[in-house]
């Protein structure tokens, strides 16, 4: 589930991003070692973006060229990333008393 490019070892973990890193600045800076399929910025991890690439050699060379290279004015740090971590299961909210109806005999 996900899609294939969260398979282990296309998608790169890029950290050390400053507040507001556009995505077309990572697209430029990382454009250049193959073709990204997708990026992401999640808003619970500030100062993290992982880019995934469709293979995973390209992967491997961004790596390989861009940890501790300036993004944006930051100086990064990129990693081969971890699988995705799974989707968190939505709990469901106890029922609230009926308030009003009828009593229970």
């Amino acid at each position: 589930p996900g899609g294939w490019f969260y398979e282990h070892g296309h998608r790169v973990c890029v950290s050390g991003l400053g507040a507001g890193v556009p995505k077309t600045a990572l697209q430029s800076a990382f454009g250049d070692y193959g073709h990204i399929i997708k990026i992401e910025t999640p808003m619970a991890a500030k100062g993290v973006a992982y880019v995934s690439f469709k293979d995973r050699r390209d992967a491997q060379d961004a790596v390989s060229c861009m940890d501790g290279k300036s993004v944006h004015g930051n100086v990064i740090k990129v990693s081969l990333a971890g699988d995705r971590p799974a989707p968190i299961p939505k709990t469901k909210l106890p029922k609230e008393p009926d308030i009003g109806g009828p009593a229970a005999v």
